[in-house]
């Protein structure tokens, strides 16, 4: 607008009163209907710099941006925009899909305004290094640029050992190898970002493990209990290993326990009520005869046979509420298909307090899956042998 189109406009007079006044945004509505577009924009730059709620200031620079055309204000514009709309991202907070929204609009606000140092820092918080590297370059930001590069990287090679690790995982857990398959996913705990689902499997398996020199196996309708070694502890407390239930029995009634020359040795832990060995009281330990009965007080009665394997017995709950318990404890390999009434050609050992086992056969299905090789047995496995034999794991 020429000079004196400007003295005589009632729209400009106007538009210089109501700056004056302070009025910024009815000057700027003046100001636009004298096509004053620089001015429209200052306008609303100065409205901007007092308001005071976040949400009126970004749409008072949203207004000024559109009147910004190719003026040498709108980098400034699109600079303040996206201040602004970074202060709105970190009130959302960066974890909602609203915040990062937000921020991602800030970026290309900052990369429009060639602010590209501010259009990296932003995409450098959404995690899209990639852009951020590229808003670098286009500032000249090599130190920046590299760093952002090394950062990806590392995050790639975590990434892929992550990926490998968790393949280790679901190999081993298959295969059998529990403890293997526990420390791969300590490792993909170690390489991930997001650590929850790996530790809540992690958290799982853990409880799943078997280490206290025990197993309850489920074979059929028979339940027997496979013990690696002694001492063999008898009596109502859960640690025994031949828990077993009734009135004159105490929580830790009895013992067998193998001496140094290999002899097995029966005796009373101070129970209330006694034990017995063939009827006779136990007053001091005495050795295990090839067949006898082991009395818990009154009220349970345990048959005891010695086993051709060395340092093996064989312990059934002949009378009380556990009538049927079967215990089989020993030193080395326990073969089910000698031990148990028609049992399965398993072989079961412990290692370290670990069950493990392999078939007599060429292999076996655990949990569906083939292999032949021994497995570490967790609680709740299935084992599945030739003739449709199926082995339940219990803790």
């Amino acid at each position: 607008m020429g000079f004196f189109r400007r003295v005589f406009s009632a729209d400009y007079r106007h538009a210089l009163a109501a700056e004056a006044e302070g009025d910024y945004l009815a000057a700027a509505r003046s100001y636009a209907l004298c096509g004053e577009e620089g001015k429209v924009v200052e306008m609303h730059l100065r409205q901007a710099s007092i308001d005071k709620d976040l949400s009126s200031r970004i749409h008072t620079l949203s207004s000024a941006l559109g009147f910004s055309g190719q003026t040498p204000l709108r980098p400034d514009v699109l600079r303040r925009l996206g201040e602004a709309l970074v202060e709105q991202a970190r009130d959302l907070g960066l974890s909602t899909s609203e915040g990062r929204r937000s921020l991602r609009e800030a970026a290309m606000r900052f990369a429009e305004g060639e602010h590209h140092e501010q259009c990296g820092d932003c995409w450098l918080e959404l995690e899209e290094r990639d852009q951020a590297a590229a808003a670098y370059s286009r500032a000249g930001l090599v130190e920046k640029v590299e760093q952002v590069l090394s950062v990806e990287e590392e995050r790639h090679e975590r990434r892929r050992r992550e990926d490998s690790c968790f393949k280790d995982y679901e190999l081993m857990l298959q295969g059998g190898q529990r403890d293997q398959a526990a420390a791969a996913l300590r490792s993909c705990i170690e390489a991930a970002e997001r650590k929850g689902e790996y530790r809540r499997l992690l958290v799982d398996l853990e409880e799943r493990l078997i280490r206290d020199n025990r197993v309850t196996l489920e074979i059929g309708s028979d339940r027997v209990v496979l013990v690696g070694g002694f001492p063999v502890l008898i009596g109502r407390e859960p640690d025994c290993q031949l828990q077993v239930r009734g009135q004159s029995v105490s929580r830790r009634h009895a013992r067998i326990v193998c001496t140094a020359d290999g002899e097995l040795v029966v005796e009373d832990l101070g129970s209330h009520n006694g034990t017995q060995l063939c009827g006779l009281p136990l007053g001091a330990p005495l050795p295990l005869p090839p067949s006898a009965t082991i009395g818990l007080g009154e009220s349970c009665v345990v048959a005891a046979r010695l086993l051709d394997a060395p340092n093996g017995v064989c312990l059934v709950v002949e009378r009380g509420l556990d009538a049927g318990k079967q215990v089989i404890a020993g030193d080395g390999t326990h073969d089910l298909s000698a031990l148990v009434d028609s049992g399965p050609p398993l072989l079961v050992w412990f290692e370290g307090g670990r069950p493990m086992a392999r078939p007599r056969g060429p292999a076996l299905l655990l949990n569906g899956a083939r292999t032949g090789g021994p497995v570490q047995l967790i609680r709740d496995d299935l084992v599945e042998l030739g003739g449709g034999v199926q082995i339940r794991v219990r803790r």
